[in-house]
């Protein structure tokens, strides 16, 4: 067995990581800006992929459940549930975006195949699309 060389970077036994904290802050805060039902599907979703053995879901839904009832947690499980919940939702922002960009291509590109004006054209649409609206 290996003893690990004590660096300024190693965590002492016991000690959190300094992230743990702001991580368990995203949490709660995400967990307050959801609705009810949108928790509820979250346990549900993560309840179902665990039944399929799905191991982020079983750690994170498990993870979500103990925080929901008020049990200590350790940081490495809050640092996995953050980050979960993030990469959700930044698949729901990029989701969006997707179903913006097919709204205006649905409102204004033709069923038609597409001439070289129409070529030109698609790509201004594509570019307006693509930015920010203010």
């Amino acid at each position: 067995m290996t003893i690990m060389e004590m660096t300024k970077g190693t965590l002492r036994d016991g000690e959190p990581h300094p992230q743990g904290v702001d991580a368990f802050a995203y949490v709660k805060r995400r967990l307050f800006e959801m609705y009810p039902r949108e928790i509820f599907l979250l346990r549900e979703s993560m309840a179902s992929c665990s039944i399929e053995g799905n191991r982020t879901a079983e750690v994170c839904g498990e993870t979500l459940d103990r925080i929901l009832s008020g049990q200590v947690v350790s940081d490495r499980y809050v640092l996995g549930l953050a980050w979960f919940m993030r990469l959700m939702d930044e698949e729901r922002i990029l989701q969006r975006e997707r179903d913006r960009i097919e709204d205006v291509f649905k409102k204004h590109v033709p069923p038609h195949a597409l001439s070289l004006e129409d070529g030109v054209w698609l790509k201004r649409l594509l570019n307006k699309a693509f930015q920010h609206e203010g």
